[in-house]
């Protein structure tokens, strides 16, 4: 329905503006393959102008929600792109800096539709740009998609997460931005890492009910992710001139993934966390760079929990509470929601590690109602990962039934 000059006309323009190959365009128009992906559809109904319904991709409510939204949220959505109109990248940059900055003192789940309309206007774009342009146009689509995967990684979608990061990655490679990959594969190891982290907590569950099967199962697949992450880790080491802030960020994630393997070996468990320390010391000094250039926040009390959390995996609950207790001289961060409330975690996660049900329970509680706040299914799954070790040591308890009907409800 194209004109016959239109770069979106043919499979090789469509393939191309989605970074996608000839063959998967195929598969989608020949072999109705590659669309049951709901954030697929959305691109493409944005991209081509297909009305969104056409594809079931629209509530009644979304349709109801998009009436009293101002039209400038999604300034080329439903409009036939020309060459002469005008494109302000830099209003893309300013609004994906809003978004990060939502989502890191809340959450930006309510803002998915807008990032994926960001995400379509910026892909219409490539088409018509070529050069550096195209390489700026590309970078910044990259750092939409770890936005999406970012929120999609909360939601406790993660393969969907992974999927996002992959295109994010292809982007990086194709705009020559081996230190935009380098995040990328960050943020891969991340989710990587988190997925083990809710297997653990499956395990958990599964040994409360008494299913040693199921329990065994799911620490074998928290181990496997878990190896993956440090896999991307190494990845990232092959790359060229890290910088130094990077560098940092992956001696702390491989630290953190490496205390979830040490499986009661006192010598892996010193290295991992000698190397949480040292990145935490990379990150203290860059933690500027970090951010504005790269979109990571990585706060004194997110190094401080994550420090906790790797001592917890590490065996060491008594000396984690006492760093839990020096932590409590840093001010609690009124617009970071996710970070207190997992401090508030890993004071019960630390006092259920030495059977401490009653001391538990309330902080676990705390804990959850915030995570509630912000939807975040990543922190809820830990939460029920706990309860369940805390029936196992007493199903009877009060506090841990109140805590088991909060999870639930």
């Amino acid at each position: 329905m194209k004109q016959k000059e239109h770069p979106l006309r043919s499979q090789k323009g469509l393939a191309r503006a989605l970074s996608m190959t000839e063959k998967a365009i195929r598969d989608m128009e020949k072999r109705n393959i590659g669309l049951d992906s709901i954030a697929r559809r959305r691109v493409l109904a944005l991209l081509l102008d297909i009305p969104p319904v056409a594809l079931g991709i629209v509530t009644l409510e979304e349709i109801l929600l998009q009436q009293y939204q101002d039209v400038s949220i999604t300034p080329h959505a439903g409009e036939t792109r020309e060459k002469d109109a005008t494109f302000d990248l830099a209003v893309y940059t300013d609004r994906l800096k809003t978004l990060w900055n939502r989502n890191h003192t809340g959450t930006a789940q309510d803002r998915l539709t807008q990032i994926a309309a960001a995400m379509a206007d910026l892909t219409t774009e490539l088409p018509y740009v070529s050069g550096d342009d195209e390489k700026e146009v590309r970078a910044v689509l990259c750092r939409y998609h770890h936005l999406y995967a970012h929120i999609l990684r909360d939601q406790g979608q993660y393969d969907a997460s992974i999927v996002e990061l992959e295109k994010a990655a292809i982007l990086a490679e194709r705009a020559g931005r081996p230190h935009l990959l380098a995040v990328t594969l960050l943020r891969i190891g991340s989710v990587l890492r988190d997925r083990g982290t809710v297997f653990e907590a499956q395990a958990k569950m599964e040994a409360a009910r008494e299913n040693i099967t199921g329990e065994n199962q799911k620490r074998r697949q928290a181990n496997t992710d878990y190896l993956a992450a440090i896999d991307c880790y190494a990845r990232i080491r092959n790359l060229e001139r890290l910088p130094e802030a990077l560098h940092g960020v992956v001696l702390f994630d491989e630290g953190y993934a490496k205390a979830h393997l040490t499986q009661g070996n006192r010598e892996a468990k010193r290295t991992a966390l000698a190397h949480l320390k040292a990145g935490g010391k990379i990150i203290a000094e860059t933690r500027d760079i970090l951010e504005e250039e790269f979109s990571i926040r990585i706060t004194e009390r997110t190094y401080r929990n994550t420090k906790v959390a790797a001592m917890l995996e590490a065996g060491w609950p008594r000396e984690a509470l006492q760093e839990l207790t020096d932590l409590m001289d840093l001010p609690e961060e009124r617009d970071m929601t996710r970070q207190n409330a997992y401090t508030d975690y890993l004071w019960a996660q630390a006092y259920a590690n030495l059977r401490l049900i009653d001391a538990a329970a309330t902080p676990a509680q705390d804990a959850l109602v915030r995570m509630k706040q912000i939807k975040s299914r990543i922190h809820i799954m830990r939460i029920a990962g706990l309860q369940g070790q805390l029936s196992q040591l007493d199903s009877k308890n009060i506090e841990v039934i109140r805590l088991g009907v909060m999870v639930y409800s």
